[in-house]
């Protein structure tokens, strides 16, 4: 998760730096996907300290919602390139910020398996 921690500081720099602009959807979307990862990963951590066999179950279904949300920002994000809403350059990396905070959902996920294995 680490590695996709530094992944999201470096491209949130690149936007800032490159003074990259995102649509106000764009924005909310990536704000839900973000609190929607956040959760995955604040479940995880408590079902592994408590052996928390709910929450682990709970982290599965969020981490699914992430996969749905995932493919779903991914297609309506393509749409406003399409429609020129977007830079190509900032759609590259809204569409890299869902995929680190899609992975991050899975590594929760795993851990949330783990859990799970115990039981």
């Amino acid at each position: 998760m680490g590695d996709h921690a530094e992944n999201l500081s470096e491209l949130a720099e690149h936007k800032l730096n490159g003074k990259l602009q995102f649509s106000e959807t764009a924005i909310k979307e990536l704000k839900h996907m973000y609190e929607t990862s956040k959760y995955a990963i604040d479940g995880a951590i408590s079902a592994l300290e408590n052996s928390d066999i709910e929450a682990a179950k709970k982290v599965i279904e969020v981490e699914n919602k992430i996969d749905e949300m995932n493919k779903q920002l991914r297609t309506e994000h393509i749409a406003r390139l399409n429609r020129h809403e977007c830079s190509p350059e900032s759609g590259t990396i809204f569409l890299e910020l869902v995929s680190n905070l899609e992975r991050i959902g899975d590594h929760s996920n795993n851990i949330a398996e783990t859990v799970l294995s115990f039981e």
